[in-house]
């Protein structure tokens, strides 16, 4: 299956843990689906300040 394939290669890619996964479409024939994976995760950010390093960090987002 696709959706499969897409979700592992999402999961290597980002080395970071998956939180949950959402499939949406609607109820009628050759309609396209729609793959949402939440990551739960935050990116590291380093600031330089005046008082040293400061560190910020930002949320993973969906994929």
């Amino acid at each position: 299956m696709e959706f499969l394939d897409a979700i592992e290669t999402q999961m290597i890619a980002n080395r970071l843990p998956l939180a949950g996964i959402s499939i949406a479409a609607l109820p009628c024939a050759d309609t396209p689906m729609v793959l949402s994976l939440h990551w739960h995760g935050f990116i590291e950010h380093e600031d330089e300040t005046e008082n040293g390093p400061q560190f910020r960090y930002e949320p993973v987002p969906s994929s």
